[in-house]
């Protein structure tokens, strides 16, 4: 009874997914069958179990609310957590040639290029899948107004503690540097107390993030 259930399963695994990935050998009576061609066959159907058991295929990446625990009760123990862990001898290691997970713990993610090149790409270029990125923050310059009576003009250039600020073929207006300095951030009354700290984000929700390596 147990043997026949099992066929059924096979052939129900087989005929529902045979769209999606074609069976790599097919044999007819009396051929020579080989271990090879019969292994290659049942890593394909491996492949297709795994799918349904688990869902996804190796190197899916999945966000999720749940534990590692947790989310391996609801999937399978061939989702882990993407936590740049050693995963030698997987099927994740076999497929990319890595033997490592990138570590996405405390990062966002963020989609290859993939040759895109219309100004909104990553100026960082068509990196490598699972490269690492530092925070960063766009390269700018500040604005900055003077409001000091401390002025000279000089009909010469200034070469003092005075800052030169304009300067035409006859006169020199410069000022004193003392008299001015950039302060800390301050609400500009519109957009609200600027929020800062150790580093540039976004709004975020924090999540875990699964891949699957067999």
């Amino acid at each position: 009874m147990k043997k026949s259930l099992l066929i059924i399963i096979i052939a129900a695994l087989f005929s529902a997914a045979v769209t999606a990935q074609s069976i790599p050998n097919s044999f007819t009576a009396g051929d020579v069958i080989s271990a090879a061609d019969m292994n290659e066959n049942f890593q394909a159907l491996l492949l297709l179990i795994n799918q349904v058991e688990g869902g996804g295929t190796v190197g899916d990446v999945v966000c999720s609310m749940l534990t590692e625990a947790q989310f391996q009760s609801q999937r399978s123990t061939d989702w882990v957590l993407m936590d740049g862990r050693d995963v030698s001898g997987s099927q994740y290691e076999i497929v990319t040639g890595n033997s490592s997970l990138p570590d996405a713990r405390g990062t966002f993610l963020r989609s290859k290029n993939n040759g895109r090149a219309d100004g909104d790409e990553n100026p960082a270029g068509d990196l490598p899948l699972g490269t690492y990125e530092a925070d960063q923050f766009q390269g700018h310059y500040h604005d900055y107004s003077v409001t000091s009576t401390a002025l000279i003009i000089k009909d010469e250039p200034e070469t003092s503690s005075w800052v030169e600020s304009a300067a035409n073929d006859s006169q020199h207006v410069a000022w004193n540097s003392s008299n001015f300095s950039i302060t800390a951030p301050a609400t500009d009354g519109i957009n609200g107390t600027p929020r800062t700290g150790d580093e540039t984000r976004p709004k975020s929700i924090t999540v875990n993030f699964f891949i699957k390596i067999n």
